[in-house]
């Protein structure tokens, strides 16, 4: 219940602040496992990913998130799991694939860290791994607008349109190198088409 209240309060800061849309949620399976791949521009991007959708994700979230009992509790209690950043994390991937091969939805950003700039970064190949241990599709998710309402560095956000879209989903075959590498960069290509795409959206509404 408290999950479903955070969610409706979400969704209408995310109207009132941002102007909040979403394009392509109907490609995320109503069941079964799935990965959500999401860019990551702030702090608030669980929320806007979340809120078009009809079923809860579970949230890898890094473990410094975590330090603070009150905090750690609050996340917790939205399905969030600590992953140590930067590292071979067996225990986080450990669960993730559990979590799948149970039916779950997985959030991640494989980015590993917010956007410096507003634009994609790197995407890690543990993702992949994740997703075929787990015979799990990946849906590539880009998010818009965020970056300019809460930088890294301000303590606060600033109102702003924030749009997000969901691709098709996507599958990892193999988990050698060259698979790995063939999918995180398909899976970067797409997230910058869809942020392309995105921002066309933006500047057409502008002018109307």
């Amino acid at each position: 219940m408290f999950y479903y209240f955070a969610r409706f309060v979400g969704r209408c800061l995310s109207l009132l602040f941002f102007g909040y849309r979403s394009y392509g949620a109907r490609s995320v399976p109503a069941t079964g496992p799935v990965i959500l791949a999401s860019t990551h521009q702030s702090f608030l991007d669980p929320i806007f990913v979340e809120i078009p959708l009809s079923r809860q994700a579970w949230i890898m979230a890094r473990r410094s998130l975590f330090g603070n009992p009150a905090f750690s509790l609050l996340i917790r209690s939205l399905h969030a799991f600590p992953i140590e950043r930067g590292t071979a994390d067996l225990s986080a991937l450990h669960q993730s694939v559990e979590l799948l091969r149970e039916g779950d939805m997985l959030l991640m950003f494989p980015e590993a860290t917010r956007t410096r700039t507003g634009e994609i970064g790197n995407i890690q190949r543990g993702i992949g791994i994740i997703a075929h241990r787990a015979d799990a599709p990946v849906i590539p998710v880009t998010i818009d607008g965020a970056f300019e309402c809460w930088p890294p560095g301000r303590k606060l956000f600033r109102p702003g349109p924030v749009r997000v879209m969901f691709g098709k989903p996507m599958r990892v075959e193999a988990t050698d190198r060259a698979t790995l590498e063939r999918f995180v960069r398909e899976l970067r290509e797409r997230l910058v088409a869809q942020q392309e795409e995105l921002r066309r959206l933006r500047r057409c509404s502008s002018f109307m």
